[in-house]
C-alpha cells in the first residue's frame, strides 16, 4: 500500500484543479499494481479528484477527527447512515435500488 501524503492532496483547489503529484503518484501505483490511501483528504473537490483518478482509499478531516479507540464502533455505524449518503451519492443510490422488491 503506498499512501499519498497530505502535502500533494492539499493543492487540489476547489475546483478540482491542481493534484499534479497526486495523480503521477496514482499512476505510478497502479503501473507497479500497488494500492493507494489519500491522506489529508479535507474537502469534497479533494475526494472528486482521487476517485477520479482512481484513488478508493482516503483519510482524513473530510471523514472524521482523530477519535480514541472506544468511539470507532459509534462511529461507523453512524458514518455509515449519514455522511456516506452525503460523500458516496452514486453508491448510496445503487444500494438503495438494490433493495428495492418488486411486486407483481
Amino acid at each position: 500500500t503506498l499512501k499519498i501524503d497530505r502535502s500533494f492532496v492539499s493543492t487540489i483547489d476547489a475546483a478540482g484543479h491542481g493534484g499534479v503529484i497526486a495523480k503521477l503518484v496514482l499512476d505510478m501505483a497502479r503501473s507497479l499494481d500497488l494500492r493507494v490511501v489519500a491522506e489529508g483528504m479535507e474537502t469534497r473537490a479533494q475526494l472528486a479528484f482521487m476517485r477520479q483518478h482512481g484513488c478508493p482509499f482516503g483519510q482524513g478531516f473530510l471523514f472524521s477527527e482523530p477519535l480514541p479507540a472506544p468511539f470507532l464502533t459509534t462511529f461507523f455505524s453512524r458514518w455509515n447512515l449519514i455522511h456516506r449518503r452525503i460523500l458516496f451519492p452514486d453508491e448510496a443510490n445503487q444500494s438503495e435500488a438494490g433493495s428495492e422488491t418488486v411486486e407483481s
